[in-house]
């Protein structure tokens, strides 16, 4: 029981930390992202228009992988796997 109440407590604790913190913790976030952009944006770049072959005989970038999952052509070649 007492073990409980101590977790709740750090819990807490921890919360309380967060919010008055907050900023601190959200700057160091954005700043960390957008350094890392920064320092990959090649290796970003190549990853989003890597071109992919889907099995339904379709070429698409990998940044446009959900796009064409939802494409008739893509549905269409895997509705008859499915049933």
């Amino acid at each position: 029981m007492a073990n409980d109440d101590n977790k709740v407590n750090i819990q807490l604790q921890h919360k309380q930390y967060r919010e008055e913190n907050k900023e601190k913790f959200k700057s160091t976030k954005k700043d960390y992202d957008k350094k890392y952009r920064e320092k990959n944006k090649e290796l970003i770049r190549m990853k989003k228009t890597e071109r992919i072959e889907c099995l339904c005989g379709t070429c698409y970038s990998r940044d446009n992988k959900a796009k064409h999952e939802r494409t008739k052509k893509h549905q269409d070649y895997f509705k008859p796997i499915q049933q």
